[in-house]
């Protein structure tokens, strides 16, 4: 998972080291929508909620396991949710069906982003199928426990440019409306995947706490295979590179996934970053 920042239909905020403080402090709840079931990609939301970090910001953060993958942007549209995690693809094609709509673009921003992928398990131990696309941190290390001599397939190793695969969005009216709790909010995140980074053990109490029925070996197994990619290539923890992303905008169009690159001046926005 990497982490990073979006904007418009989706616009993304990038994670940065900050404290909340005097006038700049929200003072009231956020509620942020998973992308999919809890794993170990989301263990700095839990480290944060669990050592008050989100409080400590300003804001009360809620988290949200959704039904259904599609939940965080029909939320968002609906002003049911404050926040979510997005896939970067589904983030990328919302935006194209809003300015294909008509619509104004500028919806939903993009705050953090996390690697994820899709995949069947059950399909591949079954013989059914003989590759899958896949969560690699998820079922990919589901399936690694069950055939170690299983084989991933990164884009990334085969010509795609690295990119965030998760962001975490929020709506253009939520940002101009409430920066001050995009900004609480962000900063509380980071400070949870700082420390997840730096106790990634008590990260994984945190997380089975929050969500008891989680099993503590995959979640542990799940956040050494993911904890590399929460840093990235960033220059500072959470910093977007407008290098990355527009290399990212140029593949989606390129291998499909869009019509057209996504303009990521107004996809992606940084403003929300403290000062390093």
């Amino acid at each position: 998972m990497k982490l990073a920042t979006v904007l418009p239909a989706v616009a993304a905020l990038a994670l940065a080291v900050g404290c909340g403080g005097g006038e700049d402090r929200p003072e009231r709840g956020a509620t942020l929508v998973l992308d999919f079931a809890p794993n170990a990609v989301h263990a700095g939301i839990y480290v944060a909620r669990a050592h008050g970090f989100d409080q400590a910001e300003g804001v009360d953060l809620h988290v949200r396991v959704p039904s259904a993958s599609t939940d965080g942007l029909k939320l968002l549209l609906a002003q049911r949710a404050d926040f979510a995690v997005l896939d970067i693809h589904d983030l990328a094609l919302a935006r194209q069906r809003a300015l294909d709509e008509r619509e104004d673009a500028d919806d939903v921003a993009t705050l953090l982003a996390c690697e994820r992928e899709v995949m069947d398990v059950q399909a591949l131990l079954g013989g059914k199928v003989a590759g899958a696309t896949a969560f690699w941190n998820v079922e990919g290390v589901a399936l690694h426990a069950r055939r170690p001599a299983t084989h991933e397939f990164r884009v990334d190793d085969y010509g795609a440019p690295p990119y965030p695969e998760l962001v975490v969005c929020a709506t253009r009216q939520e940002l101009d409306e409430q920066p001050a709790l995009a900004r609480a909010t962000v900063a509380a995140l980071v400070r949870g995947y700082k420390d997840t980074l730096d106790d990634p053990e008590s990260a994984v109490e945190d997380e089975l706490k929050a969500n008891p029925d989680l099993d503590r070996a995959q979640l542990q197994a799940q956040l050494d295979a993911v904890s590399p990619a929460f840093v990235g290539n960033a220059p500072r923890f959470g910093a977007l590179q407008p290098g990355v992303l527009n290399a990212w905008a140029q593949w989606e169009a390129r291998f499909g996934i869009v019509r057209r690159p996504p303009v990521v001046a107004q996809t992606f926005d940084a403003s929300f970053l403290p000062k390093p």
